[in-house]
């Protein structure tokens, strides 16, 4: 069962354009003077690590990622990526964070590169400091986006600012060229720094809360509905381990017990119950053992190999669905080009893409779920818009599997609610069954501060 390409542009892809292009005009508030206020203090705050770089370690223009990866090479640090340009080293706070581990924390000895960890808090600084600069309100205050799905592998359609980087866009209600917009995709969830929310947070100076510059108008108020582990349910259907469909269903706490699986014996604390999560979901793309691991530093989780392919037995023999899933992937991919035909994998709803790398294995099992949710999105945003017009034109903002809500508190809001998870938890039918996403709703008057709703 599925759609053709054919029904896929004209049902779906065409009737989304005009919607998607209202729903990223309606805009966002923003409290222009925290927005102020954050990006002084987070200057300030590089100027204290430019200075202590500087003064400690003689590392100077820090700013400047060309100058700092030949002064580090200069150091002794082993930088080997390059950017495409081949001029500079790749920078970022994962490659920082894992030569970090290899060099200062995973033998317990002395810190060979004692500087890296103050570069590293640098580039999360500097990096939230980007986004928030690039936080550009209209006129009126709110901040606007383009809903995009032309540059995402899975038809998942992402905010983003007018124009490119770096370049100046056409804003469509200021009527005028100039940064306006942003991606709301990059805002981190928690603090920027480590993830937390402010009610947990303990970073220095109360950490980074970029969501804390989006509230309420007066008499409006802010709501999120959000699909509960939308991919992990997907893919729990797609390979049909009814083990871990029940245990989904009954609400099971299931990354504490797949970090009891990972770490049999263990306390499982805040730490190991992080890890078993970002894991579950690292091992979905079939990637290896080295992949994996990189997968989990981008989280900030720095693992041997050897640890690594002991929680994959572990997890594989919980749930044999899911390396069987793999092996017929990759076996259906090999037919494909044994044929010569054009290897190509479908959602749940029979949209397809054509894989054109060299092993697309992960890309493939990644894609096929991915593009399951972004569908099952997409027919929400359909089904709004056409069925509850009312409701619609209260629905802010899609961010990956949620919708944001902004609407007036008395009547509106809780209808508005209402209407929203109607529709979402609508059942789908999908590889032979109909199913039933759950959604979490929470409500506030910042982005930051949602509480569950209703209370």
């Amino acid at each position: 069962m599925g759609l053709n390409c054919r029904h896929i542009h004209d049902y779906l892809a065409l009737p989304l354009l005009p919607i998607v292009q209202e729903i990223g005009l309606r805009g966002l508030p923003v409290d222009q003077e925290r927005r102020t206020a954050m990006i002084v203090a987070l200057d300030v705050r590089l100027s204290g690590l430019d200075a202590t770089l500087e003064r400690e370690y003689k590392i100077v223009d820090a700013n400047s990622d060309r100058k700092l990866g030949w002064q580090l090479r200069a150091l002794g640090v082993p930088l080997t990526k390059m950017t495409d340009s081949g001029q500079q080293f790749k920078l970022d706070a994962e490659i920082l964070g894992r030569l970090n581990w290899e060099h200062n924390v995973r033998h317990g000895r002395t810190a060979k590169f004692p500087f890296l960890p103050d570069l590293i808090r640098r580039s999360r600084i500097a990096k939230a400091a980007e986004n928030v600069r690039s936080i550009v309100p209209c006129r009126d205050g709110l901040v606007r986006t383009a809903l995009k799905s032309c540059h995402t592998a899975t038809a998942r359609y992402a905010s983003t600012g007018f124009g490119r980087k770096n370049k100046a866009g056409f804003c469509p209600v200021c009527r005028e060229w100039g940064e306006h917009g942003t991606n709301l995709q990059n805002i981190a969830r928690g603090c920027s720094l480590c993830g937390s929310s402010p009610r947990d947070c303990t970073c220095e100076g109360g950490g980074i809360h970029i969501k804390s510059l989006f509230r309420a108008l007066p008499g409006w108020r802010l709501g999120e509905w959000d699909y509960a582990a939308l991919e992990l349910r997907i893919m729990a259907y797609r390979v049909g381990s009814r083990k871990l469909i029940e245990r989904l269903e009954r609400g099971d706490d299931l990354h504490t017990l797949h970090a009891q699986l990972m770490f049999p014996g263990a306390e499982i604390n805040k730490r190991r119950r992080t890890l078993a999560k970002n894991f579950i979901y690292a091992i979905r793309g079939a990637g290896g053992d080295r992949a994996v691991q990189i997968a989990l530093a981008k989280k900030d989780e720095y693992v041997e190999q050897s640890e690594i392919a002991g929680w994959r037995r572990a997890i594989f023999a919980e749930y044999p669905e899911i390396p069987t899933w793999i092996s017929e992937t990759e076996a259906m991919l090999a037919e494909q080009a044994g044929r010569r035909e054009r290897r190509c994998i479908r959602n749940a709803f029979g949209r397809p893409r054509v894989l054109l790398g060299y092993v697309p294995l992960k890309e493939a099992l990644a894609d096929e779920i991915s593009a399951t949710a972004a569908d099952i999105m997409n027919f929400v945003a359909l089904r709004l818009a056409y069925e509850q017009p009312g409701a619609m034109q209260f629905v802010a903002m899609q961010i990956h599997d949620s919708f944001i809500i902004h609407a007036p508190e008395v009547y509106f809001f809780p209808s508005t609610m209402n209407i929203v998870l109607t529709a979402m938890e609508r059942p789908v039918w999908q590889w032979g069954e109909f199913v039933t996403y759950p959604a979490e709703a929470k409500a506030g008057g910042r982005w930051s501060e949602l509480s569950a709703w209703p209370s």
